[in-house]
């Protein structure tokens, strides 16, 4: 094998690897962050590989387009993997994505160099706001399964689009919007490292992958835990404590002069349900309650009224709950999940 061929043999090994997480994390049902992240990458070096030495307009389309959608889907994965967030990234985050587009729509092509180097600037703007939200997320004491390897995704990336920035320089000079070979090269060798490294902690770690760990062996729930449950239930039902935004299972525990840890093994071994779950379904409730009551509020207006920061993430949580929408819910009047 020439060097010339090296980037677009590489690409092909990223784009296979990265589709290969990508079917992983869809069949193991990861979060929706988690798969797109792989979805963006599996496509945007399938692209390289096909239009390497081939370099058309169409091609370069689908470079920005991918190469656009690269940060943002790092940085969705890392904040809802550091958050409670778990819906789709708001439509904002593909704004980048569209003026690359659109600044290519009006730019001859053989003046592109300075779009791409835009998009690498995006890129690396989106990786280093992840690489905050990881450092934050660690300084408080928050290390999850999961900070290792999307901190090695987020560095790798940040480090390939702070040298193809540094680069611009030497493609723009000669008018070229072809990055240097040496830096394709070296670009392609350390994503191929990163994404082969995934797949194997994919395949011998799959609760970090994942974001879920090993279910410990089921325990029957003891006297003291019905009895916790039912203070828990009988707060949540007097204080409404649900609906606010930001609740945690420890200021439930304060509340209820228990540890975190005991309030969480109540829940889990009286209802089967974790305290997120039974969170989101007493928030369901409520909304359920609110849109069949208030039949001219928002959506919206309900989703935050019932605990939810975001809409998205209220539809989510609303589907998983009743199995359909908040809308179809409100038209069709089904009854409301039992209590």
């Amino acid at each position: 094998m020439t060097i010339g061929l090296l980037p677009p043999a590489l690409a092909l090994l990223i784009a296979v690897s990265a589709l290969l997480l990508f079917a992983y994390a869809r069949r193991g049902k990861a979060s929706f962050a988690v798969q797109f992240v792989f979805a963006v990458f599996a496509a945007n070096y399938a692209v390289f590989a096909w239009s390497y030495g081939n370099a058309t307009p169409l091609n370069g389309l689908a470079i920005l387009l991918f190469g656009g959608l690269e940060g943002p889907a790092i940085w969705w994965l890392v904040r809802t993997k550091s958050s409670d967030h778990t819906g789709r990234p708001h439509w904002k985050h593909l704004g980048g994505a569209a003026a690359l587009l659109i600044a290519a729509a009006v730019t001859p092509y053989t003046n592109w160099g300075w779009i791409y180097a835009v998009m690498s600037a995006i890129r690396l703007i989106y990786v280093l706001a992840a690489l905050s939200l990881i450092l934050t997320h660690h300084r408080a004491g928050k290390n999850g399964a999961w900070l290792a390897w999307a901190s090695l995704l987020a560095m790798a990336t940040a480090g390939l689009s702070l040298l193809k920035v540094t680069a611009f320089s030497v493609y723009v000079l000669d008018n070229s919007w072809h990055a240097p070979l040496w830096l394709i090269i070296m670009k392609s060798i350390g994503i191929s490292i990163v994404t082969l490294t995934l797949l194997w902690w994919a395949l011998v770690k799959p609760e970090v992958f994942l974001g879920r760990q090993p279910r410990p062996p089921k325990r029957d729930a003891t006297a003291d835990d019905r009895q916790l449950y039912d203070v828990f239930a009988a707060f949540m039902e007097k204080e409404q404590a649900y609906l606010q935004e930001d609740l945690k299972i420890s200021d439930v525990a304060d509340a209820l002069a228990a540890l975190p840890r005991e309030v969480s093994e109540a829940i889990n071994r009286s209802s089967g349900n974790s305290f997120k779950g039974e969170i989101r379904r007493y928030r369901i409730q409520h909304a359920c309650n609110l849109l069949v009551a208030e039949p001219g509020a928002s959506v919206i207006d309900i989703a935050h009224r019932s605990g939810f920061a975001t809409k998205s993430v209220f539809n989510t949580a609303f589907k998983t709950e009743t199995g359909t929408s908040p809308s179809a819910y409100r038209k069709g009047k089904i009854a409301p999940p039992a209590q």
